[in-house]
């Protein structure tokens, strides 16, 4: 149980160091590399994203996690054999060398230390997002974002970083592309973690519905008035033609001998109450 013990302690005293070292060269490389060497990638924001979240983090964070079980017990054991050498308590410093020394060697005090600078490093990961929202979406964002990154971020941060410390402790002994092998499986695991969680925020975000295209209303037009219907004289019987000129003398000389006519018939009549 000591070896472990060690392991944990640590890494958990690496973490920090290991989250300052990531943030001061991802910044380098995001904001001074990039630009200067492919300064069209910086023109598009969603490409610079892409490449930062999926390419730069997984490479630069998981190289110096990897120092918590590849480098830092190397160091540390080599100083405490060193001391162990010229001090009065030289052997219990090599024995303490001994052991930290297996937090390398051996492969539970491997998985022990890259185990606990990732937790270490995902916890200070973490804090810096939960504040980030904070401060841009007040607590309720900051709560959600704290929980989404403690159960689902900090679990990846261990599998890639534990993955990483197998593989050393399993392969590099007998072959030497057992590091750079290790080193490829965590990074793909942390890049395929933030390419996924990328990508589903961007389509969550991304609208689902067309948009409403909004067209001005044209005027209204009056409407026509209808013509007044003009009234129509009611029909009349045509006027019947002229008589022709010689039948109404006709007419008037038939009148005259019907006048005359009568009168002899009267003159008559009187004439025997006249002696």
């Amino acid at each position: 149980m000591t070896v472990p013990l060690i392991g944990v302690a640590l890494g958990l005293l690496y973490s920090p160091m290991a989250a300052a070292l990531s943030l001061v060269t991802e910044i380098l490389i995001t904001k001074a590399l990039i630009p200067t060497v492919y300064p069209w990638i910086s023109y598009n924001p969603l490409t610079m994203k892409v490449i930062t979240a999926s390419i730069v983090a997984p490479v630069v964070e998981e190289g110096f996690k990897a120092a918590g079980f590849l480098v830092i017990p190397t160091v540390l054991a080599a100083i405490l054999r060193w001391f162990s050498g010229v001090s009065i308590v030289g052997k219990p410093l090599a024995t303490a060398a001994e052991y930290i020394d297996l937090c390398r060697k051996d492969v539970l005090g491997a998985v022990c230390t890259a185990g606990a600078t990732a937790l270490g490093f995902s916890m200070i990961e973490n804090a810096l997002y939960t504040l980030a929202a904070f401060k841009m979406g007040g607590p309720l964002a900051s709560l959600l974002v704290g929980a989404f990154r403690t159960v689902i971020s900090t679990p990846m941060h261990i599998v890639s970083t534990v993955s990483f410390a197998l593989m050393y402790t399993y392969v590099a002994r007998a072959r030497w592309w057992g590091i750079p092998l290790g080193y490829t499986v965590a990074a793909l695991i942390h890049g395929a973690f933030n390419y996924t969680v990328l990508s589903v925020s961007y389509h969550a975000q991304k609208p689902t519905t067309r948009p409403v295209v909004v067209r001005p209303t044209p005027a209204p037009q009056p409407h026509p008035t209808a013509p007044t219907p003009t009234p129509h004289p009611a029909p009349t019987a045509p006027a019947p033609p002229p008589a022709p000129a010689g039948t109404q003398q006709q007419g008037g000389e038939e009148v005259v001998r019907v006048i005359v006519r009568v009168g002899g018939y009267l003159a008559k009549a009187l004439v025997p109450f006249s002696g």
